[in-house]
């Protein structure tokens, strides 16, 4: 697959090369860029398929992709079709829909009329044989999904993903389950049980209410000693839904979140207030170490402060930080150093460092240093801020990305993301060729938690 300017194209090993389209026709679908003319051409790939297109729609504030082809006979199920993707596309670029149509609609110039594509109905959709729900908790559950997914019928055996799910939905799936149920579902059990029949004999196993504040299911059942991940700027662990479902099935995956993400009183808790609460939820579900904690970003700073804690309390502990960095006083206020330095290294005027000073202290932009915080971020970096991070001796992992940040660039320095004289144990850095934030996502993330399954059994104790 190659790009030249806003051409994509696709040189075939037998030599030809073939355009598939315009880079400027991207899309973006759970959070990745998706080249709909590389899913075209990889559906023309299959003998069946005669042409084919691939667009966008968006239904209820996400978007699915929808496949148009022209068959050469008799369309293929879909299901061959979806089969036939994913041995080379990864699963955010397999289609939600597949409409076989005579001739593709074109416009005088020839080109694809998109306005002229029909909506997709039932029958295109990867649905098995319908069955109606079977119980209450069924039809719970196919309502739910009906209005998630923006489809009119759910019978009992379909499937989740193949519908359109994905990992954005599935967050917006266990809220709803919860607000109906009034009981949390781990999120990792969706990937597990994806139709509304497996999905209901789980809920009807999950009847033990926790009086957890912070704590979170992610993937519950598995005997070894559970990973504990820490919250980032958001205050909530959804950025682990991946870590969760990919992690070997034996090891129990928790989060540790703010109580209510749009609570002011969940921001005006002290760190030294919520840290307790933390160890003392975490003690609830594993009462002795030795424990495992990980932490992505700012994340990170939350699992050090924690692991220290447990640490000083005689516990061993393993720390895994995936792209975490320190954060510190001097990072936010002194941050402009480094851009300047670059700036005038480069070439650039004086005047043009003068605007990024401005802008860097802002008010807006600081308004954590005087206390007042506006929003959850910000009562977070101001406990960040205030943290003074003792040595830790127990071992420590950190994934560290190729891709750096501009506001982190002065803590490339010591290789180790500024946590190196901090940490007097065991510490091993682990190179990713993935920018920042794909850690966390499809395909990468699969890489990461290989390492992470590695990393659990080596440490696992006796």
């Amino acid at each position: 697959m190659g790009k030249y300017g806003h051409r994509l194209a696709l040189w075939r090993a037998d030599g030809p090369l073939r355009f598939l389209g315009r880079r400027d026709e991207q899309v973006k679908i759970r959070g990745f860029r998706v080249e709909p003319g590389e899913i075209a051409a990889a559906l023309r790939t299959h003998p069946a398929i005669a042409q084919a297109a691939v667009i966008a729609r968006i239904d209820q504030d996400s978007a699915r992709l929808i496949a148009y082809l022209v068959p050469h006979g008799a369309a293929p199920a879909i299901a061959t079709l979806r089969e036939h993707l994913a041995k080379m596309l990864p699963a955010h670029m397999i289609p939600a829909a597949f409409v076989a149509l005579d001739v593709l609609p074109l416009t005088p110039n020839g080109k694809l009329d998109r306005k002229a594509l029909p909506e997709p109905d039932e029958s295109s959709m990867a649905t098995s044989q319908y069955e109606a729900p079977g119980s209450q908790a069924e039809t719970t559950i196919v309502r739910i999904w009906q209005e998630l997914l923006g489809v009119q019928r759910v019978g009992r055996h379909d499937n989740f993903f193949e519908l359109g799910g994905h990992s954005l939905l599935v967050l917006k799936l266990v809220a709803a389950i919860k607000a109906e149920f009034g009981r949390p579902i781990a999120m990792a059990r969706v990937f597990r049980a994806p139709t509304p029949a497996q999905l209901a004999a789980v809920m009807s196993e999950v009847r033990v209410h926790r009086p957890w504040k912070h704590l979170v299911a992610m993937n519950e059942g598995g005997t070894r000693t559970p990973l504990f991940c820490l919250n980032g700027f958001d205050g909530d662990v959804d950025a682990y839904l991946h870590i969760a479902r990919f992690v070997d099935l034996s090891v129990p995956v928790y989060g540790l979140e703010l109580a209510s993400h749009g609570d002011r009183d969940s921001f005006r808790e002290t760190l030294e207030s919520r840290m307790d609460a933390y160890l003392q939820e975490i003690r609830s579900v594993q009462g002795r170490g030795p424990y495992r904690l990980c932490g992505f970003s700012f994340g990170g700073a939350e699992a050090f402060d924690l692991a220290c804690r447990l640490e000083d309390a005689g516990e061993e502990v393993v720390l895994i930080l995936l792209d975490a960095y320190r954060p510190s006083k001097w990072l936010e206020v002194s941050s402009c150093a480094p851009r300047v330095l670059k700036m005038l290294q480069s070439g650039a005027l004086l005047r043009s460092a003068r605007r990024q000073i401005r802008k860097l202290f802002s008010v807006e932009e600081h308004r954590w240093l005087t206390g007042k915080d506006k929003d959850l971020e910000q009562a977070l970096r101001r406990h960040a801020m205030r943290r003074k991070h003792a040595p830790f001796h127990g071992r420590v992992i950190l994934f560290k990305s190729t891709g750096i940040e501009e506001w982190a660039y002065q803590l490339q320095l010591d290789g180790h993301n500024g946590w190196k004289k901090y940490v007097k144990g065991p510490f091993d850095v682990i190179q990713m060729q993935a920018e920042h934030n794909a850690l966390m996502k499809e395909p990468t993330v699969q890489s990461v938690v290989g390492h992470i399954n590695r990393i659990l059994c080596d440490t696992q104790s006796p």
